[in-house]
């Protein structure tokens, strides 16, 4: 989400600054869809499976919502519990996760008025 259409109760409550984009991010995921930044999906469409991958104990569903800088992809992807994993995964997985770069907020804030 671009820092325009950020709802004004969130940009205050985190204080956002300018310059920056609201990111969503589902981890654990099987059979994803071939979406691109900038495709549109309708509520309740499939997007995926619950998956098992990680390190956990079952299948499940992880969301969070970071904000950051705008313009940010990582094409090859997020890993890091797994030994079969890129370094460049890795990396961007300790970049999104670990750097104080993005920063995570409680989803149900933008549901606040």
């Amino acid at each position: 989400t671009p820092y325009g259409q950020i709802p004004p109760a969130l940009l205050t409550a985190q204080t956002i600054p300018p310059g920056n984009s609201l990111y969503s991010l589902y981890a654990h995921l099987q059979n994803l869809q071939p979406l691109r930044i900038g495709d549109s999906v309708a509520c309740g469409e499939t997007l995926a499976q619950a998956g098992l991958t990680g390190y956990t104990g079952g299948p499940h569903l992880h969301y969070e919502t970071r904000w950051g800088p705008a313009h940010t992809t990582f094409e090859a992807g997020m890993a890091y519990y797994q030994a079969d994993t890129t370094e460049e995964e890795r990396a961007n997985y300790q970049t999104w996760r670990m750097s104080g770069i993005y920063h995570l907020f409680d989803p149900l804030l933008l549901l606040s008025p």
